[in-house]
């Protein structure tokens, strides 16, 4: 769900990085660039462990149905 988002920061970064190569160039890949893709990282790990235990807790549930 993330990949296709993170991919394009990156390449939007790289693309950036190869035209702007000053210290405002920098600051804003440190500012925008570098918390951004960490924060997508974030939110892809956080969005995969709730689909694990989305799945966890529908396996649960056929399981109790299967006993009722």
């Amino acid at each position: 769900m993330f990949e296709e988002t993170i991919n394009s920061l990156r390449q939007s970064r790289s693309s950036f990085e190869d035209k702007v190569q000053d210290s405002f160039g920098r600051s804003i890949n440190d500012k925008v660039f570098d918390p951004t893709d960490n924060e997508l990282g974030r939110l892809e790990g956080a969005y995969n462990e709730a689909e694990l235990k989305k799945r966890e807790i529908q396996a649960i549930t056929l399981e109790l149905r299967t006993i009722l």
